[in-house]
């Protein structure tokens, strides 16, 4: 139940942070240059299920009001973003590990040169 309060929660802030940052990118475009701000909520990387959302609220306030297919170019890109960061997280949770066996390897190089004894001609 733990794991889909999260989930839930953080839709509901990347939905909020969406709407809300498109409105204040809003603040700084002139006249007819300005966003809808149901794109803002197309960010999550819920494919297809959070453009379909902004198409139908955007219909229901404005029945010539076509999102879909500008509500998919953020939508994409949440996914994008969520893949690199994952990416991100897996390197730098594995990271400690690296640093560990790079110096135990070293050290054990170190050991295993300075343990040799020099070779031993025998004539016969």
């Amino acid at each position: 139940i733990l794991i889909f309060v999260l989930g839930a929660l953080s839709f509901v802030i990347a939905t909020t942070c969406g709407v809300l940052f498109v409105k204040f990118f809003n603040l700084f475009l002139k006249g007819d240059n300005k966003i809808n701000p149901l794109i803002g909520n197309a960010g999550v990387s819920a494919v297809p299920d959070s453009a379909r959302v902004s198409q139908v609220v955007g219909l229901e306030y404005d029945k010539t009001n076509y999102l879909l297919m500008h509500a998919m170019g953020p939508n994409v890109a949440g996914v994008i973003g969520s893949a690199v960061a994952a990416g991100i997280f897996r390197y730098l949770a594995e990271l400690p590990l690296l640093v560990f066996r790079v110096t135990r390897r070293v050290r054990v190089f170190k050991r295993a040169v300075s343990f040799r004894r020099p070779p031993v001609f025998v004539w016969v």
